[in-house]
């Protein structure tokens, strides 16, 4: 059985934005679930590692290198996970950010 024929067959092949977003779900369950990880072994304070009250890329992708490994500290995995949980949009995590994001996958 080919799934590719069959989706075809029946017009249930998603298209490109389906996608697209499907991708991104994806995305946004899998850094949740590191989010989570991070947020277990360390702190907010932890984490600000220059204490200006918000995680910069640089001091997410340590937390990363720390309690996932250096392999997994790439840009765009840095880069997602401030995507996830950065309601403000200014590139950088803030507390409030951080407990959001805490809290729900706590659930």
């Amino acid at each position: 059985m080919d799934l590719n024929k069959e989706l075809e067959a029946t017009n249930a092949l998603p298209n490109d934005d389906d996608y697209i977003k499907a991708v991104d779900i994806i995305v946004r369950f899998c850094c949740k679930d590191r989010w989570s990880t991070i947020g277990s072994q360390l702190s907010f304070e932890d984490l600000d590692l220059n204490r200006d009250g918000v995680l910069s890329s640089d001091e997410i992708r340590e937390a990363i290198k720390l309690i996932l490994g250096e392999e997994e500290a790439t840009v765009e995995l840095v880069n997602s996970m401030i995507e996830v949980i950065d309601t403000n949009a200014d590139g950088q995590i803030d507390e409030q950010e951080w407990n959001q994001i805490l809290s729900r996958t706590r659930k």
